[in-house]
């Protein structure tokens, strides 16, 4: 048996937890559906990394403030795409948020190290379970 989540687009008010950190990736997402991984201000990189060792071990990624903002992001991203609301399987969408976390981790290498990375789509959801990124290293 498989488990689903359903979501409904007229309730995405409803993930918004107003912490500081949620309202403000909210407002920076909504306005920058089309920014590339060189776009992201350092800030929200480090809002959007989802580090267990820094959490509470027993928390359910599902009760984060990484979770809430990602969710928020693939909700907007199928949204405007045209669609009413959509099912997906809860493997498949925790599956999501581990790639976008590869996504996240990759933009904040390329930010803090010699490490450069080519930019890519940010919230680009159709590509990120098979991104492939480009790479730079210092000589």
């Amino acid at each position: 048996m498989s488990v689903y989540y359903y979501i409904c687009f007229d309730k995405i008010n409803k993930l918004k937890k107003m912490n500081y950190k949620v309202k403000k990736s909210i407002e920076y997402i909504s306005k920058n559906q089309k920014a590339t991984s060189a776009d992201i201000p350092l800030k929200f990189l480090n809002f959007w990394k989802f580090d267990q060792e820094e959490k509470d071990m027993d928390m359910e990624i599902e009760d984060s403030d990484e979770w809430t903002i990602f969710l928020y992001a693939f909700i907007l991203y199928k949204k405007k795409q045209g669609l009413a609301g959509f099912e997906i399987e809860v493997d498949e969408i925790i599956e999501y948020f581990e790639a976008w976390q590869v996504i996240v981790q990759t933009a904040l290498l390329s930010k803090l190290t010699d490490v450069k990375v080519k930019p890519f789509k940010f919230f680009n959801f159709d590509n990120v379970l098979s991104m492939n990124f480009e790479f730079t290293m210092p000589e």
